[in-house]
């Protein structure tokens, strides 16, 4: 499955305007908003993802590294037989995403996916 990456601010607010038909979850330092196969738009054929780090969580080269930390995570995860036809928009709350171990964010991540709508998974 291809997996690519929501970069243009359109597409963001895209997903913000059908917040109706999104799933939100929380996990600890981040948060997922996740349009579903269904609900996204032109009928999509591959997992589109993007994330959203801000100021406040840290230096640039905290930043960077958490961005990609996430960009390892959904690169996982296309290796892992996921969906496709989905987007998601991951929000980083605090620094402290960046000390929790790895295979930890990617178990919290996946668990959550799977139980979106009986699993994107």
């Amino acid at each position: 499955m291809k997996v690519s990456t929501m970069k243009s601010r359109r597409e963001f607010l895209a997903l913000k305007s059908g917040s109706s038909s999104c799933k939100f979850f929380y996990g600890g330092s981040l948060m997922c908003v996740v349009q579903t196969a269904d609900a996204a738009v032109g009928g999509e054929s591959c997992l589109r993802w993007g994330s959203v780090v801000s100021k406040r969580v840290g230096s640039a080269v905290v930043r960077n590294r958490i961005k990609r930390r996430l960009r390892a995570i959904f690169s996982e995860f296309s290796r892992s037989g996921l969906k496709s036809g989905f987007r998601c928009v991951v929000i980083v709350k605090s620094a402290t995403f960046s000390s929790v171990p790895f295979d930890a964010i990617v178990e919290n991540v996946y668990k959550k996916l799977l139980s979106i709508r009986g699993g994107v998974c």
